[in-house]
């Protein structure tokens, strides 16, 4: 057993290629390698021409989805408001023909009463 040991712990076998492995040790597993781009397939690869173009071509999109919204949400304001203001003004008017209404029966109220006064001058 110490000699199977010994074996496995040497470097020739545990690293055969003197290729450096991860630190613990695993033969089996493959080093890792830095991506290389030019072994990509060309569907993957994109110049840096396309990729500004798509860029602007987003940026545009969303400008343009931005634009319309803020022009939606500044019609929907537009209407709210203006239901607001004529809602305002239906309370106004409301208002004062409740004012109106009690200023006219006073002064039915005062018509009344002058004209029982004259009556009854005139009786006499």
């Amino acid at each position: 057993m110490k000699e199977n040991k010994s074996i496995l712990e040497s470097k020739d076998i545990a690293n055969p290629a003197g290729i450096e492995t991860r630190v613990s040790g695993r033969v089996w597993k493959s080093a890792k390698k830095a991506t290389n781009r030019t072994t990509l397939p060309k569907i993957l690869k994109q110049t840096w021409d396309k990729k500004e173009k798509e860029r602007r071509e987003k940026e545009a999109a969303t400008k343009l989805h931005r634009e319309m919204k803020q022009q939606y949400d500044e019609k929907r304001q537009a209407e709210k408001d203006h239901i607001r203001e004529r809602r305002k003004m239906r309370e106004e008017k409301e208002r004062l023909d409740a004012l109106q209404a009690t200023l006219s029966a006073r002064k039915k109220l005062k018509l009344k009463k002058k004209e029982l006064k004259a009556k009854a001058r005139a009786k006499h």
